[in-house]
């Protein structure tokens, strides 16, 4: 099971790309009346500057429960149709437990070595997914967990 928060983010990413031509569209119009550079372009230059770094940290999110691995990528929508390596893989059989806080979820991780029995605790944030896909990751973990 694929869970994806890509379309929530591509449109955040839609308006972010089309608010900077009305920010110049604004820009050249108050340069026009007012012939100098003043306070409301300097704010429009940074707020501008602003969304173009937000639109270059944008990423999307992807969980995948193939039933023996659990995957989290990360990819930039823009670049999405390039190879990205996962940001967590793990099989689902080191799934010991896993507790939501917030917009969080933590992911108890037992270890792999069966000398120690360390327990790894990694968290997955869960923002730009809606409800239904929330709930979608939560019963693929608790699925996963009663499974094993």
């Amino acid at each position: 099971m694929k869970v994806s928060n890509k379309k929530n983010i591509e449109a955040i990413g839609l308006c972010l790309i089309f608010s900077i031509p009305v920010i110049v569209a604004v820009m050249i119009f108050d340069f026009m009346i007012i012939k100098k550079i003043d306070v409301i372009s300097t704010i429009l230059i940074v707020l501008m500057l602003l969304i173009v770094l937000l639109l270059y940290t944008l990423r999307y999110k992807e969980f995948e429960n193939s039933g023996y691995v659990i995957t989290i990528v990360k990819k930039h929508p823009l670049l999405a149709k390039s190879f990205k390596s996962p940001v967590l893989e793990f099989p689902v059989n080191l799934l010991q437990d896993f507790h939501i806080k917030g917009n969080i979820i933590y992911l108890t991780l037992k270890s792999n070595n069966t000398a120690t029995e360390k327990t790894h605790v990694l968290k997955f944030i869960l923002s730009g997914f809606n409800d239904k896909q929330r709930q979608q990751i939560i019963t693929s973990l608790s699925e996963t967990i009663k499974n094993n």
